[in-house]
Protein backbone atom coordinates (compact mmCIF):
# COMPACT_ATOMS: atom_id res chain seq x y z
CA UNK A 1 0.00 0.00 0.00
CA UNK A 2 0.93 3.22 -0.92
CA UNK A 3 1.52 6.44 1.55
CA UNK A 4 -1.76 7.42 0.08
CA UNK A 5 -3.55 4.40 0.50
CA UNK A 6 -3.64 2.65 -2.91
CA UNK A 7 -3.48 -0.86 -3.37
CA UNK A 8 -0.18 -2.11 -4.61
CA UNK A 9 -1.08 -6.11 -4.78
CA UNK A 10 -2.58 -8.69 -3.36
CA UNK A 11 -0.98 -11.45 -1.73
CA UNK A 12 -3.77 -14.24 -0.55
CA UNK A 13 -2.88 -16.57 1.90
CA UNK A 14 -4.93 -19.45 3.60
CA UNK A 15 -5.14 -21.46 6.66
CA UNK A 16 -4.25 -18.74 8.41
CA UNK A 17 -4.26 -19.10 12.63
CA UNK A 18 -3.22 -16.78 15.25
CA UNK A 19 -0.13 -17.69 17.45
CA UNK A 20 -0.47 -17.47 21.18
CA UNK A 21 2.33 -15.03 21.72
CA UNK A 22 1.01 -12.37 18.71
CA UNK A 23 1.29 -12.53 14.82
CA UNK A 24 0.41 -16.06 12.90
CA UNK A 25 0.63 -18.85 10.88
CA UNK A 26 -0.08 -20.19 7.48
CA UNK A 27 -0.45 -23.76 6.02
CA UNK A 28 -1.06 -23.26 2.86
CA UNK A 29 2.85 -24.44 1.88
CA UNK A 30 4.13 -20.79 0.66
CA UNK A 31 6.59 -18.70 1.98
CA UNK A 32 6.80 -17.29 5.00
CA UNK A 33 4.83 -19.59 7.23
CA UNK A 34 5.11 -16.62 9.63
CA UNK A 35 3.08 -13.53 9.05
CA UNK A 36 3.96 -10.53 11.32
CA UNK A 37 1.00 -9.19 14.46
CA UNK A 38 0.44 -5.58 12.06
CA UNK A 39 -0.20 -7.51 8.75
CA UNK A 40 -3.33 -6.25 6.81
CA UNK A 41 -5.93 -8.26 5.70
CA UNK A 42 -8.93 -7.71 3.70
CA UNK A 43 -11.82 -10.18 5.14
CA UNK A 44 -13.03 -9.02 1.32
CA UNK A 45 -14.79 -6.15 1.88
CA UNK A 46 -14.95 -4.64 -0.68
CA UNK A 47 -16.54 -1.11 -2.68
CA UNK A 48 -16.17 -1.55 -6.29
CA UNK A 49 -17.53 0.99 -8.47
CA UNK A 50 -20.46 0.10 -11.26
CA UNK A 51 -17.10 0.48 -14.14
CA UNK A 52 -15.44 -2.81 -12.41
CA UNK A 53 -18.72 -4.96 -12.18
CA UNK A 54 -17.75 -5.80 -15.70
CA UNK A 55 -14.40 -7.00 -14.48
CA UNK A 56 -16.21 -9.28 -12.27
CA UNK A 57 -18.38 -10.67 -14.54
CA UNK A 58 -16.06 -11.48 -17.05
CA UNK A 59 -14.41 -13.85 -14.02
CA UNK A 60 -17.81 -15.11 -13.43
CA UNK A 61 -18.43 -15.83 -17.30
CA UNK A 62 -14.75 -17.24 -17.49
CA UNK A 63 -15.67 -19.88 -14.41
CA UNK A 64 -19.25 -20.60 -16.15
CA UNK A 65 -18.12 -23.87 -17.20
CA UNK A 66 -15.85 -24.87 -14.42
CA UNK A 67 -16.23 -27.92 -11.74
CA UNK A 68 -18.23 -27.60 -9.33
CA UNK A 69 -15.39 -27.37 -6.91
CA UNK A 70 -14.00 -23.94 -8.74
CA UNK A 71 -14.00 -20.85 -6.95
CA UNK A 72 -13.81 -17.00 -8.26
CA UNK A 73 -12.02 -15.81 -5.81
CA UNK A 74 -12.29 -12.08 -5.30
CA UNK A 75 -8.62 -11.34 -4.32
CA UNK A 76 -7.76 -12.85 -7.01
CA UNK A 77 -9.97 -10.96 -9.15
CA UNK A 78 -8.60 -7.78 -7.58
CA UNK A 79 -4.48 -8.54 -8.12
CA UNK A 80 -5.24 -9.61 -11.90
CA UNK A 81 -6.87 -6.05 -12.36
CA UNK A 82 -4.46 -3.48 -11.01
CA UNK A 83 -2.77 -2.95 -14.20
CA UNK A 84 -5.69 -1.45 -15.48
CA UNK A 85 -8.08 -0.31 -11.97
CA UNK A 86 -6.82 1.24 -8.81
CA UNK A 87 -8.26 0.61 -5.61
CA UNK A 88 -8.16 2.68 -2.14
CA UNK A 89 -7.59 0.49 0.91
CA UNK A 90 -9.21 2.37 3.81
CA UNK A 91 -7.43 0.51 7.26
CA UNK A 92 -9.57 -0.31 10.19
CA UNK A 93 -8.71 -1.14 13.96
CA UNK A 94 -11.64 -3.50 14.54
CA UNK A 95 -11.30 -7.19 15.62
CA UNK A 96 -11.37 -9.39 12.13
CA UNK A 97 -13.54 -12.51 12.31
CA UNK A 98 -14.60 -14.77 9.28
CA UNK A 99 -18.20 -14.84 8.02
CA UNK A 100 -17.74 -17.52 5.14
CA UNK A 101 -18.13 -21.35 6.95
CA UNK A 102 -20.76 -21.93 9.13
CA UNK A 103 -18.52 -23.17 12.17
CA UNK A 104 -17.83 -19.16 12.07
CA UNK A 105 -21.66 -18.47 13.02
CA UNK A 106 -20.46 -18.68 17.07
CA UNK A 107 -17.66 -16.64 16.92
CA UNK A 108 -18.89 -13.84 15.04
CA UNK A 109 -22.53 -13.95 17.22
CA UNK A 110 -20.03 -13.44 20.27
CA UNK A 111 -17.57 -10.53 19.08
CA UNK A 112 -20.97 -8.20 18.01
CA UNK A 113 -22.05 -9.29 20.86
CA UNK A 114 -19.49 -7.67 22.78
CA UNK A 115 -19.16 -4.86 20.51
CA UNK A 116 -22.87 -4.02 20.92
CA UNK A 117 -22.29 -4.56 25.03
CA UNK A 118 -19.65 -2.20 25.09
CA UNK A 119 -21.25 0.28 23.25
CA UNK A 120 -18.94 -0.01 19.61
CA UNK A 121 -21.88 -0.88 17.75
CA UNK A 122 -26.20 -0.27 17.99
CA UNK A 123 -27.89 -3.39 18.47
CA UNK A 124 -29.30 -3.27 15.39
CA UNK A 125 -28.71 -1.80 11.85
CA UNK A 126 -30.21 1.61 10.94
CA UNK A 127 -31.40 2.37 14.97
CA UNK A 128 -33.08 5.58 13.50
CA UNK A 129 -35.57 4.02 11.25
CA UNK A 130 -37.23 2.07 14.57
Amino acid sequence: MTDDGRLLGVDERRQVTALPGGGFVSDDGREPKELPADARVSMNLWGFTPAFHRVLREAMDAAADASEEAEVLLPEVVARSLATSSFTVLPAAGRCVGVTHPDDLSLVSAELNRQVASGERPAGLWPSLR
